[in-house]
């Protein structure tokens, strides 16, 4: 099976080295494809979208796509500009530091060789694989991914879901950071801390100083705060989904065809892709994309900050329940929306829950307590504000109708291992008010 689809994928691409420098279009579309694992038969569906649509005097399409024919032990990173009807191969390399999805060296040469040979207005870098949110399943695999991620490979792709398999029983692993782009030949994957790493270096270096201006995840869970956070250096916007997505992923020839007709600004962009998603998936009732302004996410992570502040502090009285009664009622799996990783709760969705049942509380005489309740809306209301004003837009099936665009981390029973790490927990309070509340 992987020898016929190595071979399929060859067919469809002209070999060869081409070293040029090109025009500077509006848009240049950089896509880490990280192929060598169990979603290795989409890339060749997701890479024939791209050519019916092809470059355009707006558009660069410019990937990175890591392969591996196990059968003869032979793993391949290929450059590969996309054109219509053509993907012309510009690079091709079996060098182990540049073949590993789960490297930083792979992304950074990847981003430095294409902005470098297609120079462009704005960039955008979107990771194709699968994705964990803000947790890791394990410290270095030993297992593929077909293990951690379940679709039906025999269905149409287009219907096949792609879905965690129990991330939340494998607590005692002791994993580091979230990861995405997992290689299954070696067992590495970008963590948090790498992918920071190498995004860091891209714009520093061949970006100069400037932001992507948009990084997409075409991949599960990564609509969360906490990736939020740790790419808002990096990026102005970010595209992903809350829930799991389906193993055929974007539908790219939606995704790229306005750029045959005009440009389209990096908002425009953003908004566009979740359109588009919303118009391959509105069969199904539990797909989430959501584009989110990175701009703006500094005053809700610290919105964020003072809400863990203020529940952290009730949460350690012992002699008042009823703060803790509130939190409890407002994140309970039958009340506030949850994804395919029940840990990773809808954060406008918690808010709202929060302040629903605070305003509906029994008249008090007490005046400090009114006073705190006082605080606690405020600080909901606004909150719930800077999420409409970050969340670009959204679109989610019929079982999500409050999925607002962003999770959240919080556990239903437990702290996950990881999350001690994770760098908006331990920047936002977020961590210290979850340790209260579950001790």
């Amino acid at each position: 099976m992987i020898k016929k689809r190595a071979i399929a994928l060859l067919c469809i691409m002209s070999f060869g080295v081409v070293h040029s420098r090109h025009l500077i279009k509006e848009c240049t579309t950089l896509i880490y494809i990280a192929a060598d694992n169990d979603l290795d038969i989409f890339a060749e569906r997701n890479i024939k979208q791209m050519m019916k649509v092809g470059q355009s005097e707006h558009l660069n399409i410019v990937l990175c796509v890591n392969t591996s024919e196990k059968k003869y032990s032979i793993k391949t990173t290929k450059i590969i500009s996309i054109e219509k009807n053509n993907a012309r191969i510009l690079k091709k390399t079996t060098l182990p530091q540049y073949t590993d999805s789960g490297k930083s060296e792979t992304l950074v040469d990847f981003c430095t060789y294409a902005i470098e040979e297609f120079p462009a207005r704005n960039y955008v870098l979107i990771f194709w694989n699968h994705g964990t949110g803000a947790l890791d399943p394990f410290v270095r695999r030993q297992i593929p991914t077909s293990d951690i991620f379940l679709f039906d490979a025999e269905s149409d792709p287009s219907t096949s879901p792609c879905y965690l398999d129990n991330l939340t029983l494998t607590n005692n692993l002791r994993p580091p950071l979230k990861a995405i782009c997992f290689d299954d030949s070696t067992g590495n994957f970008l963590t948090e801390k790498t992918m920071v790493s190498a995004l860091q270096q891209i714009c520093e270096g061949p970006l100069k100083g400037k932001k992507f201006d948009i990084i997409g995840f075409d991949a599960c869970l990564m609509a969360m705060i906490e990736t939020a956070f740790s790419i808002k250096d990096f990026a102005n916007i970010m595209v992903a989904s809350q829930e799991v997505e389906l193993g055929a992923g974007w539908d790219y020839k939606k995704v790229f065809t306005p750029f045959l007709f005009k440009n389209l600004s990096p908002h425009e962009f953003g908004k566009h892709i979740v359109e588009a998603y919303s118009k391959t998936y509105n069969f199904i009732d539990d797909f989430t994309l959501s584009c989110i302004d990175l701009t703006k996410i500094d005053p809700l992570v610290q919105n964020i900050q003072q809400l863990a502040q203020f529940l952290h502090s009730r949460c350690t009285k012992k002699s008042n329940t009823l703060f803790f009664d509130l939190i409890k009622a407002s994140r309970h799996k039958h009340s506030c929306t949850h994804f395919d990783e029940p840990d990773y709760i809808d954060l406008h969705h918690f808010y709202k829950n929060l302040l629903h049942n605070v305003a509906h509380l029994p008249h008090c005489n007490n005046n400090i307590l009114i006073q705190e309740i006082d605080d606690l809306k405020r600080l909901l209301i606004t909150g719930m504000e800077f999420m409409q004003q970050t969340v670009i837009m959204r679109s989610a099936g019929k079982y999500f109708p409050e999925a607002q665009g962003l999770s959240i981390y919080f556990p239903e029973h437990t702290i996950h291992k990881s999350y001690k790490s994770n760098k908006f927990a331990t920047h936002s309070y977020w961590f210290s008010f979850l340790k209260s509340y579950f001790s």
